[in-house]
């Protein structure tokens, strides 16, 4: 028995009162039986949407008609939105998205029948008690992910259904039944025409999960639709001594050992996609990827440009891919000059991240010495951050109106000298202080 919300309850027992099936469907009711508690609460019934309009609107709640297309309406109660769905079954799906067409049925079987998995086709009333035609019950105890009916019918009616079961075999640690995926890989160029959006929503959520690696490992040949510069690299040999692995498990093995940050999973996904376009073998055989990081950051901005990311998305990703391969400096103007570079902490203790997890996946003989390297600069990070040493120029103590208020004219040169100025602080040449900043200025006026 599932524990309902209150309104949920009231909403399924006004639907049965007034003659109606009622239930609540899909992903609820999955993450209840996980013991989960559910983020909403969707109802499915055989009532008609402009019925259920009536009946509510007629008991005091207002009704969004919003979904109403698709036979969905949002009932609002207590400042919370519920949606409910007329039984419906889909008619073509000619995008391989979205339905060109939804027709009502009084079946909540039919209705049950074109969902995507069976553990999202499960259906539960406090008096009937939970219908399960398909086995999600079954298969969320098995921790399987399993089509509901023939797979290759789910996945060319909505392609992205292909990257949802990854992402729920990654979410949930569950495996996917051979059926479903031996469809997956038949199927996996239905990708090409789902939006960049929509593949990049899945692409984050499963990056964010402890199992991407191994799901990026097991499908690279899915991934590779939607990133296709990865394909170069799977089994890339890079030839070199600092090197264990190909490039593309060096990839995975940097992943498996990086902090849930989704910033920092990005990077690591993306920082080396430019090696195989870079490689060259000196007269030894040894390999090298001199001007990767450069590459790798043109084909970053262009990929994720393609997945609709924003622009500011972009510069985050795309910095830390071009500076992961630097080799940092333990001192304090080299760690500032970086903060400015970098636009402040948060993003230089990303940097620390990725290259923490980018050595890990090297030659192991030098692990110790490279990792023990980026702790010392982390606390060269957090001395700066205690003691609000200046590294951008709105952290001088002196402004443009203090350089005209000495005799500089409105223009490029002000800007020119504060940046000389701040230059002169970070290099410990000169204090950050009133004083000692204007006498500066003043001495170099021209």
């Amino acid at each position: 028995m599932l524990q309902l919300p209150a309104n949920v309850e009231f909403i399924l027992n006004m639907l049965n009162e007034s003659g109606y099936e009622a239930y609540v469907v899909g992903g609820c009711v999955r993450d209840a039986l996980r013991g989960q508690q559910p983020h909403d609460w969707d109802v499915c019934t055989s009532c008609l949407p402009e019925e259920a309009v009536e009946l509510f609107e007629a008991l005091g709640y207002p009704v969004l008609k919003t979904g109403l297309k698709h036979g969905t309406i949002t009932i609002l109660m207590d400042g919370e939105g519920y949606e409910v769905t007329t039984f419906r079954t889909d008619g073509d799906y000619s995008d391989h998205r979205r339905p060109d067409a939804v027709h009502y049925t009084e079946s909540l079987l039919e209705d049950l029948s074109r969902r995507d998995f069976t553990i999202n086709a499960m259906a539960y009333n406090p008096v009937l008690g939970f219908v399960d035609y398909y086995g999600g019950q079954a298969d969320l105890e098995q921790r399987v992910i399993r089509c509901v009916g023939d797979p290759g019918q789910r996945f060319n009616e909505d392609a992205l259904r292909i990257l949802r079961a990854l992402r729920f075999s990654a979410v949930f640690g569950y495996g996917i039944d051979p059926a479903t995926e031996n469809s997956i890989r038949l199927n996996k160029l239905l990708l090409h025409e789902i939006s960049g959006e929509r593949i990049r929503d899945e692409l984050c959520k499963i990056l964010v999960t402890e199992n991407s690696a191994r799901l990026l490992r097991r499908y690279a040949d899915i991934f590779s639709v939607v990133i296709p510069e990865m394909e170069a690299c799977i089994g890339f040999r890079q030839n070199n001594p600092y090197h264990l692995y190909d490039v593309w498990e060096h990839t995975l093995c940097a992943l498996e050992e990086s902090p849930n940050d989704l910033w920092v999973r990005l990077t690591l996904l993306f920082h080396d996609i430019g090696k195989p376009l870079c490689y060259t073998e000196d007269e030894n055989g040894v390999g090298h990827f001199y001007g990767h990081p450069a590459v790798s950051e043109q084909m970053t901005r262009a990929r994720m440009r393609a997945l609709r990311f924003s622009n500011r998305e972009i510069d985050t990703v795309s910095q830390l891919v071009r500076h992961h391969d630097d080799d940092v400096q333990l001192s304090t103007a080299y760690a500032r000059k970086l903060l400015n570079r970098l636009g402040g902490f948060e993003q230089a203790r990303r940097l620390i991240d990725v290259k923490k997890a980018d050595v890990s996946a090297q030659d192991h003989a030098l692990y110790h010495q490279r990792t023990d390297k980026l702790c010392s600069f982390g606390l060269i990070l957090r001395k700066i951050e205690a003691d609000s040493l200046a590294f951008t120029i709105k952290d001088l103590t002196i402004d443009g109106h203090d350089l005209m208020g000495i005799g500089y004219e409105a223009g490029p040169g002000i800007g020119q000298m504060l940046k000389r100025l701040l230059d002169e602080v970070i290099s410990g040449d000169l204090p950050n202080t009133k004083a000692a900043l204007i006498a500066y200025a003043a001495k170099h006026k021209e």
